[in-house]
């Protein structure tokens, strides 16, 4: 399904949760498409446990898959976020748990399937309930009936009032990630946009000139889609790796000290690949203004590169995010494009 069929479905979503008429396991139906489609595997798991009640086998299926994807630990961690994204819209509030008479600290265990259906059989109930006095009863016992009638029809209405609000809660969070996925979608097309152009200029430059630099980009590209805390901290490797294939390209590695451009002797051997990158460029810049800020980009590309990779390699539940690395990529393409337009002035000027 591409983009623009993508957005329809979205769409056709987000018009059915406005029908007062349509069930929210019917919402879910066309939201958890919504999530196979642009591949947000714990989306899917989570709407289709919202759904329906999730067999032992279903169980075990899902969390293969998140291993798969995820590896063991991250697995883990993600199957307990999907699980408390289901309770947190059940849960009773302390008043709740009062006035329907339940222990409290509990949450409704059902699914939205379930909670439907209760809300029907509940509503039948508190109809039917206080015509269902017995005939010919003393005043007394007729009074006695009548107020057990009133307060169990009460209760019934108190638990359909509390499943509607569940199913309120629960309509919120999947309408918000219809929106946010359509977002999603309208965001990557317009960066797409921006993007190409520059991006395919780059990767035809390497193809050309550093094959090596573009199979390393496109490894970073293609772990970083993988997703899982594993493939983050790869695909900033294969970042570390480009960088470094593109200042062996520019500037060779140098067995003895090298007099830079600012007139000071430093080593710019194999493992000094960043300073080799400044002095390719300082060498070819001649404003201070324009030098400082291809060396700043420079330093917080390092920067960030080192402390996202640091970060991964703990392996902790704060670890580095996919916005993080994407943006090492995209300061890994500005530089890169900088490197570029330095080498073909100087191509030019010949």
């Amino acid at each position: 399904m591409n983009r623009i069929e993508l957005l329809k479905l979205i769409e056709k979503a987000l018009e059915l949760s406005l029908v007062s008429d349509v069930s929210l396991r019917r919402l879910i139906e066309v939201a958890a498409r919504v999530a196979e489609h642009v591949d947000d595997l714990e989306a899917k798991i989570w709407l289709i446990s919202e759904r329906d009640a999730l067999t032992e086998e279903e169980r075990k299926r899902f969390r293969m898959m998140l291993v798969e994807r995820f590896g063991e630990q991250e697995a883990h961690i993600r199957w307990k976020q999907c699980i408390q994204k289901f309770i947190s819209s059940r849960e009773l509030s302390d008043c709740d748990s009062e006035r329907l008479g339940i222990e409290k600290g509990q949450s409704l265990g059902m699914s939205v399937a379930e909670i439907e259906d209760s809300i029907q059989f509940f509503e039948e109930m508190a109809d039917t309930i206080p015509s269902r006095t017995p005939a010919n009863l003393p005043p007394q016992e007729e009074r006695k009936w009548h107020m057990m009638n009133l307060e169990s029809s009460e209760k019934y209405k108190l638990s359909i009032l509390f499943r509607r609000q569940v199913l309120e809660r629960i309509r919120r969070k999947v309408i918000d990630f219809l929106i946010t996925s359509e977002a999603k979608l309208w965001l990557a097309a317009e960066a797409e946009s921006l993007f190409v152009g520059p991006s395919k200029k780059v990767q035809d430059w390497l193809a050309a000139n550093a094959p090596n630099g573009l199979e390393q980009l496109k490894m970073a590209l293609c772990r970083l889609e993988e997703g899982g805390l594993e493939a983050r901290t790869h695909a900033l490797t294969s970042l570390r790796r480009l960088i470094k294939t593109i200042a062996d390209f520019l500037y060779p590695p140098m067995n003895e000290p090298v007099q830079c451009s600012d007139g000071i002797d430093r080593q710019l051997g194999e493992d000094q690949y960043l300073n080799r990158l400044r002095e390719f460029a300082a060498a070819r810049i001649q404003s201070k203004t324009s030098k400082n800020l291809v060396f700043s980009a420079f330093e917080d590309l390092d920067r960030r590169l080192d402390l996202a990779h640091d970060l991964a390699c703990k392996g902790v539940h704060a670890e580095v995010t996919e916005f993080e690395v994407r943006l090492c990529i995209m300061q890994t393409y500005f530089l890169l494009g900088e490197m570029l337009a330095l080498k073909e002035d100087e191509t030019m000027d010949r």
